[in-house]
C-alpha cells in the first residue's frame, strides 16, 4: 500500500497530451498508460526528445572531493583500503533502488492558480507557444484537459493503490530533503521518483504512481469514461485556451448589453 496523500491545493487542472489515435480511448474508456523508469532511460521505442531521460526516477545530490579506494584486504579484522585516487572536486551522484525501477507511473501537465488569468469576467487558461514545444519535443497533437483532478485521481485510486505529487526540479531545498527523508523512513522510497533535472521544468509535471510490480513493461489501466470531468481535442485548442465562468447571456446581462 502507498502512503496517504492529497492533491496540492494550487493545482486547478491536469493536462494529458498524446497522439490523436489514443484520444477517444482515454476519454471514453479512461485508458491510462503507465510506464516504468526504464522506458524513458533507454530509447528502445523511438522516443521523442522530451521523453528521453536517462536519470528518470533517480535521486541526485551534489558531492565534493570524490575519491576511489582499492580494497586490499577484507577479513575478520575488517576492511583495509589502499591509497586513494581523486576522481573529482565536485560531482553529482545519482541513485535508484529496485523498488523505483519496478514502480509504474503516468505523467500529466499541471495547470496551477498562478497560470489563470481574468478577462471579460471569465477565467482563462492557455498554453500559448508551449504548444509548439509539446508538438516538437513530445510528438503529440492532441490533449485531454481534466477539469476535476480530484475526481479523476479518486477514480484511479478506487481500484489501484496510487500516489500523486508534483515533480521537484533541480536540487532539493532543506524542506524537500526533510520530506524525502521522512517518507523513506516511513517505508516509501518511491518519493525519490519526484525529483528531476531543471531542464525538464517547462513540462510542469504531476506524476501518479502505482504499487510496484515484478514487471517493467508499460501497461494500461481502465477507469471508465471520463467525459463527465474532461474535454479533449486538437492540441492547437490549448494555444489560446479555454475560458471558464458564467454563460454568455449572464455576462451580457451583467454588462447591461
Amino acid at each position: 500500500m502507498l502512503i496517504k496523500w492529497n492533491i496540492e491545493s494550487d493545482i486547478v487542472f491536469l493536462i494529458k497530451t498524446m497522439k490523436k489515435k489514443h484520444l477517444s480511448d482515454v476519454l471514453t474508456k479512461g485508458e491510462i498508460c503507465f510506464s516504468y523508469p526504464e522506458t524513458f532511460a533507454n530509447n528502445i521505442t523511438n522516443l521523442n526528445a522530451a521523453q528521453i531521460d536517462t536519470w528518470d526516477s533517480h535521486h541526485f545530490f551534489p558531492a565534493e572531493n570524490i575519491y576511489c579506494y582499492p580494497v586490499i584486504e577484507d577479513n575478520e579484522n575488517g576492511i583495509k583500503y589502499g591509497s586513494g585516487i581523486k576522481l573529482a572536486d565536485k560531482a553529482t551522484l545519482r541513485e535508484i533502488n529496485e523498488i523505483n525501477k519496478h514502480t509504474p507511473f503516468c505523467c500529466f501537465r499541471k495547470v496551477t492558480t498562478d497560470e489563470i488569468t481574468e478577462r471579460d469576467g471569465l477565467l482563462i487558461i492557455s498554453l500559448g507557444d508551449i504548444v509548439d514545444r509539446i508538438k516538437q519535443e513530445f510528438g503529440h497533437d492532441s490533449f485531454v484537459l481534466i477539469l476535476r483532478p480530484d475526481v479523476f485521481l479518486n477514480r484511479i485510486g478506487k481500484d489501484h493503490s496510487c500516489y500523486g505529487k508534483s515533480i521537484i526540479y533541480g536540487e532539493l531545498c532543506l524542506e524537500d530533503k526533510k520530506e524525502f527523508e521522512e517518507n523513506e523512513k516511513a517505508g516509501f522510497p518511491q518519493i525519490k521518483m519526484y525529483q528531476k533535472r531543471d531542464t525538464y521544468a517547462w513540462q510542469k509535471e504531476y506524476r501518479v504512481i502505482l504499487t510496484p510490480t515484478e514487471d517493467t513493461e508499460r501497461h494500461n489501466i481502465y477507469i471508465g469514461s471520463i467525459e463527465d470531468i474532461a474535454i479533449g481535442g486538437d492540441i492547437e485548442h490549448l494555444r489560446l485556451g479555454y475560458a471558464f465562468g458564467k454563460s454568455i447571456e449572464e455576462l451580457q446581462k451583467d454588462k447591461g448589453e
